[in-house]
């Protein structure tokens, strides 16, 4: 019976985060790209005049730049002229400069011939971006540390950062209530057999280790 009611519970969330996903495609493309088309619409009305003419290439441009961003996000695309770990490197480095202002350094560690197939190289790249992304929004850490490697039919994926840690109680909120980001992780995890593990550093900081079986012929 608890297995049932289990399996049940996790349909259910499964269900519920594919009729989220739908609602946040369908309020982007309300809220942001039908806005803007209709507004290039009655812009090209004046286009006749230079600034109105300016206005609709900046909207184009901005357009284009959050069509590409959250294609990226729905399905990210790694590049088949790069390693899988110069790709993740890459994701790595925008997000050092996208958030971090210039004040944070993320040291990556990570064979060349890393080789991780289907959906596991892209499960790890939301997983590292969604890890990393929190370390460097909450942490308040000047380095970030990612180590990633596959041996012995494991994947193992580890963050730790230099920052202020969490206190005991904030530990037990951050494990039992985890935001969304994290709480499609642990989903994730529950789908593929994996888990995860929240500890501190010592000396200060936060650690998060992700380990993943890759098992069997239906994983290469």
């Amino acid at each position: 019976t608890i297995v049932r009611e289990n399996f049940y519970a996790h349909n259910l969330m499964q269900v519920k985060k594919e009729e989220e996903q739908k609602r946040d495609v369908s309020n982007y493309l309300h809220d942001e790209i039908l806005q803007d088309v209709l507004s290039i619409k009655n812009m090209i009305n004046k286009s006749d005049k230079e600034e109105v003419r300016k206005i609709i290439f900046e909207t184009l441009d901005n357009l284009n730049h959050s069509i590409r961003e959250q294609m990226q996000e729905f399905h990210p695309t790694l590049l088949k002229t790069l390693t899988l770990k110069e790709n993740y490197g890459y994701l790595l480095e925008i997000l050092e400069q996208k958030y971090g202002n210039g004040e944070i350094k993320i040291l990556f560690n990570c064979k060349k011939d890393l080789f991780l197939v289907d959906p596991y190289q892209l499960v790890v790249y939301r997983m590292l971006k969604e890890l990393v992304t929190n370390a460097i929004k909450h942490s308040k850490c000047s380095q970030i540390t990612v180590a990633l490697k596959q041996e012995s039919e494991n994947i193992e994926l580890k963050v730790s950062d230099n920052g202020i840690g969490l206190e005991e109680n904030e530990y037990r909120k951050y494990s039992s209530n985890p935001h969304k980001g994290l709480n499609s992780i642990y989903e994730q995890l529950f789908l593929l057999n994996g888990k995860m593990t929240i500890s501190n550093n010592d000396p200060p900081g936060l650690c998060v280790r992700v380990q993943i079986p890759m098992q069997g012929d239906d994983s290469y």
